[in-house]
């Protein structure tokens, strides 16, 4: 068993990964999301019941993960929230920071020694945003915050790029050369790395939540959640026969909602295309590069092709790439990458 645990702080998942005494790697993943409901003795007697697990905190009980997403998707009028928006932790949120480290301590538990590394992910700075550490976005506080829960378990925390941690899984039979663009709920990350070291990172929000966002702030009187839920496990057509949604074939599709989330996927790749092109406009590539897509955005069917048709149509792309890859496992690639990370600095560490 190599040393070294990789956790992957996403807005919608928290995933971690690390090596198992037999060398295979455990994945382990929470849901980023909780209910707050008041705490009574029929609230907890219901809960019990179910077997959903729970928080008790200053006279709340929070439920936390996939459960709270299930009461929410079921219960209309229970307010889903996340302790993370658009890819950072909020300090204006009361409840965000137990939340937080709730779910880090869940998934990290303790290390296998004394000081063991711990990689974490942080985002790259957002194009166009302004951060203030007094404000709902920063980094900053977002990285001591999780470097803190870290520290505080037994580990020794060391931060690292979250598209960065895709090139680190994905590009290493590409000796780490390529771009590597990671599709999270809350923004997207991209990073370019040659021969492993980062040539350019930036990120843009608006991704996943923004295409929940948009269509449920339509006409069509939906939630967020239960759009979420849409893209995730489909949805029942005219004639009542499941469907999942593919994000190209069904951009016209009858189904208003369908058609909305199609529609806003693909606004969601223009505008990453749109920024490929402009932020890699004065860097210098040598050869064509393969581009690999990862996160659970992309998890939906055609998303691949909806990428390929974008960056078809993009005009002087700056780049030549030699292919467009989805990562194997789009949604545990950063958390394994972060752990590949966190393996080669302990070995490092012992060196020493």
């Amino acid at each position: 068993m190599k040393l070294g645990v990789g956790i992957d702080i996403g807005t919608a998942f928290m995933v971690s990964a690390r090596e198992t005494d037999k060398g295979k790697i455990n994945i382990q993943k929470l849901r980023d999301a909780f209910i707050c409901m008041e705490e009574t003795d029929d609230t907890v007697s219901i809960l019990e019941s179910l077997g959903v697990s729970y928080l008790s905190h200053a006279g709340s009980l929070y439920v936390i993960g996939d459960s709270a997403f299930d009461i929410g998707i079921a219960l209309p009028g229970q307010q889903i929230r996340r302790p993370m928006k658009s890819g950072v932790i909020s300090p204006k949120d009361p409840d965000a920071g137990l939340i937080f480290n709730t779910l880090i301590s869940a998934l990290l538990k303790t290390p296998s020694e004394e000081g063991e590394t711990c990689v974490y992910t942080v985002p790259a700075k957002p194009i166009g945003v302004e951060e203030d550490t007094d404000s709902a976005f920063s980094t900053q506080y977002h990285s001591s915050k999780i470097e803190t829960i870290i520290r505080g378990l037994g580990f020794t925390p060391s931060p690292v790029n979250e598209a960065a941690c895709i090139a680190y899984d994905q590009l290493r039979k590409d000796l780490l050369t390529g771009i590597s663009v990671s599709f999270g709920a809350g923004m997207v990350n991209v990073c370019h790395m040659v021969k492993g070291v980062i040539s350019n990172t930036f990120s843009i929000l608006g991704s996943g939540d923004y295409v929940d966002n948009q269509v449920a702030n339509s006409q069509y009187k939906i939630t967020a959640s239960r759009v979420a839920n849409i893209k995730e496990k489909g949805y029942k057509d005219s004639n009542g026969e499941h469907k999942t949604i593919h994000v190209l074939r069904d951009v016209d599709n009858e189904n208003q909602i369908v058609q909305g989330i199609c529609l806003l996927y693909r606004s969601v790749v223009k505008n990453i295309v749109d920024n490929l092109v402009a932020q890699f406009d004065s860097t210098s590539f040598s050869e064509p590069v393969p581009i690999v897509l990862a996160g659970g955005t992309t998890l939906i069917e055609g998303f691949k092709d909806l990428f390929i048709k974008e960056l078809s149509a993009a005009k002087h792309l700056p780049f030549e790439y030699s292919e467009v890859r989805h990562a194997e496992d789009p949604l545990f690639s950063v958390a394994r990458g972060a752990m590949y990370r966190a393996q080669l600095l302990e070995a490092k560490r012992t060196k020493q």
